[in-house]
């Protein structure tokens, strides 16, 4: 019986455009004299190529078959074992030449695909599987070549030309990262459904409702945290971002929770770390892909904003000073005391780490020295995250003027009022140059990013707008204190695509977007997840 053995097949180089795809050969010989051997081969798997598929060999010929495998064209992940068959039917040349034919073949050529190993143990895994019981990895295989790769990494480690998430996490809310400025370039259509809800119908008991910080979403996982008034637990959860199944459960110390409304969770994307800070002072590292704790730390203070990933340490912000922590470890690297008590959510770029301060200032903290490269006052309190981009940082104050400040000096690029109310969430900015800033008005005003001048204000809501908004391509996604998201196209026309339960508000910390889908929480008690249709 002919076996071809694939177990050191490059299935990864089958979908390279310089690569060809390998074919692999069985030999198939008549050796019968007098006899003319017919071969008819048999293969109902789609993804392999056998070729020829039907022959005739005299006595003595001998035919080579080639068989090339073509993973693109499996439905889901790449098959099992497979099994091509060969039928052969001996035939006399002429009458009485051979007295005794021999009988007719059916002979199976093996197709063995290579064994699976776990990216992270390298233990063999079973066919399909979607997590290592030895080390608890979460496995995703390519839909290229079948590889089973970990949830965390963007491109198959078989061949980096696979790509298995091509969209951005949302690391941190509002704004996406630790600039709070994620600018997202994929366009995505404002007409939304539900995919999932937790929990699928809002408690109609207001007292009994989950109190859910803003969601984040990374690595095809939605990482959400609530506090449950009923049991006084607190615990944060990681969701399938496809059909809501919870992956794991994990509890936070003291049952009081991350801020509810305007707190949320953190993950850095290199090494899937997800931080927690809590009311309770607590500051946690956690595997995201496991649900498993890695450090604790304890602070007396209570922490109000996200932890903020910075390029070289965790960042927390206490009552009046930041404090800066080894993110492997949690281990204090060092603090700084500020002037006054911290507002607004603080916000990061390579080089600094900006806060916004109860004294109507704003400082720039070094993120290598972690002294004050400067310091500037502003016209009223900052009760909106800071935002940066570009080399310039936006402050939003709760009197309707817009800071545009140099990252370098500190010195004001521009100031303008662009609202007559307060503004109390982050702005977003676009890819092209714009910034929405929403504010208690109930409109979204839409500024030049690089000289403040106003381009159109266009009302969205009669109630104010206290969460942070999100910008896919030149779409913008609002939420309301009303308990509806809009949509504002490029030709600022708003829509309102989704309502919520009656008298909900979105929460103030805004959005998450990853791919086709967006996430968000409402005080309804229920976390949301909608699909772009």
């Amino acid at each position: 019986m002919p076996v071809i053995d694939v177990t050191t097949f490059d299935f990864s180089a089958q979908q390279t455009r310089e690569h060809t795809p390998k074919a692999l050969t069985a030999s198939v010989c008549n050796n019968t004299a007098g006899a003319v051997l017919h071969v008819g081969i048999l293969c109902q798997e789609q993804w392999i190529d056998v070729f020829p598929l039907e022959f005739a060999l005299a006595s003595g010929e001998i035919q080579t078959l080639s068989v090339t495998l073509l993973p693109h064209k499996a439905t889901g992940v790449l098959p099992r074992n497979a099994e091509i068959t060969v039928y052969g039917q001996y035939l006399m040349v002429s009458q009485g030449e051979i007295t005794d034919l021999p009988a007719d073949i059916e002979l199976p050529i093996n197709i063995i695909l290579p064994q699976s190993l776990c990216p992270h143990c390298s233990r063999p895994l079973p066919d399909s599987a979607v997590e290592c019981r030895q080390c608890g990895e979460r496995l995703r295989s390519c839909p290229v070549c079948g590889t089973s790769n970990s949830w965390l990494v963007r491109v198959c480690r078989a061949n980096s030309s696979h790509v298995l998430r091509p969209d951005p996490d949302w690391t941190t809310s509002p704004g996406g990262s630790s600039s709070r400025s994620l600018a997202l370039t994929r366009p995505l259509q404002p007409r939304l459904s539900r995919s999932w809800s937790v929990p699928q119908f809002p408690n109609p008991h207001s007292d009994r409702r989950l109190e859910w910080c803003a969601p984040i979403a990374a690595f095809g996982m939605v990482l959400c945290s609530a506090i449950d008034p009923i049991t006084g637990r607190a615990s944060a959860y990681a969701f399938d971002i496809s059909n809501g199944s919870e992956l794991w459960e994990f509890e936070l110390p003291g049952g009081q929770g991350i801020y509810p409304d305007q707190g949320s969770l953190s993950v850095d994307e290199e090494t899937g770390t997800l931080y927690a800070a809590t009311l309770g002072g607590a500051v946690l590292g956690v595997d995201s892909i496991r649900g498993t704790l890695l450090w604790t730390i304890a602070h007396p203070d209570p922490i109000y904003a996200a932890p903020l990933v910075s390029q070289v340490a965790l960042v927390i912000a206490l009552t009046n000073r930041l404090v800066f922590l080894n993110k492997s470890t949690g281990e204090q690297i060092s603090s700084i005391l500020l002037n006054s008590s911290i507002t607004g959510g603080i916000c990061a770029d390579s080089v600094a780490v900006y806060a916004a301060c109860s004294d109507n200032s704003v400082s720039a903290v070094s993120l290598d020295s972690r002294s004050v490269l400067w310091r500037i006052e502003t016209s009223g309190r900052v009760r909106a995250p800071l935002i940066v981009g570009d080399g310039t940082l936006f402050v939003s104050t709760a009197d309707g003027v817009v800071f545009a400040v140099s990252t370098v000096t500190g010195d004001t690029l521009w100031k303008k009022q662009i609202a007559t109310k307060s503004i109390a969430a982050a702005a977003a900015l676009s890819v092209d140059g714009l910034m929405y800033v929403p504010a208690d008005d109930g409109i979204i005003h839409v500024i030049d990013a690089k000289t403040g001048n106003m381009v159109r204000s266009p009302r969205v809501s009669t109630a104010p707008l206290r969460c942070a908004p999100v910008v896919s391509a030149r779409t913008v996604f609002i939420g309301s204190d009303d308990g509806c998201i809009y949509a504002m196209d490029d030709e600022y026309h708003v829509d309102r695509i989704y309502e919520t339960s009656p008298g909900t508000r979105i929460s103030t910390a805004g959005i998450a977007i990853y791919g086709t889908v967006i996430g968000f929480t409402a005080t309804d008690g229920t976390l949301y997840v909608l699909q772009s249709n």
